[in-house]
């Protein structure tokens, strides 16, 4: 569950990986209007790559938020 609200935290921030997965997105509902696995199976190895690149972003995000946190004056 968390993984699915990073990844569209993620997404939210980085408007070309958005635009990215909504064309793959669009493009296979085209061609497998009706096979939920190749459908599934054609985003596979876009959501592999994202998910890598979001979770290096969610550490940066996380670690940042420890240095505020921890630095900030009382």
């Amino acid at each position: 569950m968390i993984r699915h609200l990073v990844f569209g935290d993620y997404l939210n921030t980085f408007k070309e990986k958005a635009k990215e997965y909504e064309s793959l997105k669009i493009k296979l509902t085209k061609l497998y209007p009706y096979d939920i696995e190749k459908y599934c199976d054609g985003k596979d190895e876009l959501v592999k790559r994202l998910e890598s690149e979001v979770l290096i972003w969610h550490k940066k995000a996380l670690s940042g938020f420890w240095v505020r946190v921890l630095t900030r004056s009382v």
